[in-house]
């Protein structure tokens, strides 16, 4: 939560206006740069890497700074601004181009992807920045929403309705959702807690831990899989590239089969790497799958496979090319099986350690308490061309 407060003279703001001599946008647009920057240059049609937004707030101003360059973030944060974290991440693919403007004449930005908006501002003196081109992508399902201040001049753009809500309360004016994003950033401290767990819900199977990934390639994963044949839905943390500049993913694999086109991918959100989450997923008698993060449902999806079958429950580990590293660590594990779960109950865990040669083994040594896969993939097993995810280690688990 910020509060606002009447513009000030601009102090400890030499960052802003920086980004170009840091080379902040190179990699999101595909036109040439343009003589004043007077006007945005198309750029739809380029290939966005996954970014993410940096929040940061000049306490003297009351403005809030968005920026994909860690670069111009250190900067700021060397003259003084607040860094407040990941506002959100872009899309990872191509969308709608945002860009980002100056006013040299009070000293604030603007963030836009509306092309009529940004030219009318630049025609009244408004810098578009970046040599004309897009700073970041518009794109995904999580609305960001953009208030102004008439009081100031300052807008703010924010995924938290909570917030929105206070500022209008506060005479803000409220100007709906003008950007999308693939995922805001909820971190291990600010993933909401709910009060879901094994124990509480209805379910034919669950499997619940808590989980965390490290690892660096094209796809390293920590995930909770319930399997019958060639049926399955994973579940669990995905990171891909440079940590420092890729979010961690919450994703649902959701496969009807082996067949490539029968596998399907549901993004949940973001987190961080090497923190920790508490994860469950809750099988039903249809084949319905609940998945949570925190106690706190983030998808349902249905795979008929699993609907009055036997199901399989396992904890993985994997990797989608060789080479990539992964370490995962599965923590106070807890198991439903035929819709029993006791909590005073020895389980004694029987277990399969499916090591196909790929380099991510398991150690049990604190088994069961904890479970730990990882590795660097050799080698991709035979038959799962189709799965997103292909060098695996897993653990199986079932009752006594």
């Amino acid at each position: 939560m910020v509060s606002w407060r009447r513009a000030l003279p601009l102090i400890g703001a030499a960052c802003v206006g920086t980004a170009l001599a840091l080379g902040l946008g190179t990699a999101y647009a595909d036109a040439e740069p343009q003589e004043g920057a007077s006007a945005p240059v198309a750029a739809t049609d380029a290939t966005y890497p996954t970014v993410a937004i940096y929040r940061l707030y000049n306490r003297w101003t009351g403005e809030h700074l968005y920026t994909p360059s860690s670069s111009e973030r250190d900067a700021c944060v060397d003259e003084g601004w607040a860094e407040e974290g990941t506002g959100w991440y872009a899309p990872r693919s191509s969308g709608t181009p945002v860009y980002r403007l100056y006013n040299p004449y009070a000293g604030y930005h603007l963030y836009s992807s509306d092309l009529d908006e940004v030219r009318s501002l630049a025609s009244l003196g408004w810098r578009v920045e970046n040599d004309g081109k897009a700073y970041f992508l518009s794109g995904g399902e999580e609305p960001m929403l953009r208030l102004y201040n008439p009081n100031s001049g300052l807008h703010l753009l924010t995924e938290s309705t909570d917030e929105y809500r206070f500022l209008e309360q506060c005479g803000w004016v409220p100007e709906g959702t003008r950007l999308y994003a693939s995922g805001v950033s909820r971190g291990s401290a600010s993933w909401p807690m709910g009060e879901c767990a094994i124990a509480t819900e209805e379910s034919e199977g669950a499997l619940e831990a808590s989980v965390s990934l490290s690892g660096v390639g094209e796809g390293a994963a920590a995930r909770l899989v319930a399997l019958a044949g060639d049926a399955s839905v994973g579940f669990g943390l995905r990171a891909g590239g440079d940590p420092a500049e890729s979010p961690v993913e919450f994703l649902v694999e959701n496969a009807l089969g082996d067949d490539a086109q029968t596998v399907k991918l549901v993004s949940c959100g973001f987190g961080e790497l090497g923190s920790t989450y508490r994860l469950l997923m809750e099988i039903q008698p249809t084949g319905v799958v609940d998945v949570y993060v925190n106690g706190v449902r983030v998808k349902s999806v249905k795979n008929p496979g699993l609907a009055g079958s036997a199901v399989e429950l396992r904890l993985e580990a994997a990797g989608a090319s060789v080479g990539d590293e992964v370490q995962a660590t599965f923590s106070d594990v807890k198991l439903k099986d035929r819709g029993r779960y006791r909590a005073d109950e020895a389980y004694g865990w029987r277990t399969r350690i499916a090591d196909d040669a790929c380099g991510v083994t398991a150690d049990l040594s604190q088994f069961p308490t904890t479970v730990s896969l990882g590795g660097t993939v050799s080698d991709l097993a035979d038959g799962e061309g189709a799965r997103t995810m292909r060098g695996v280690g897993s653990v199986s688990l079932t009752r006594r």
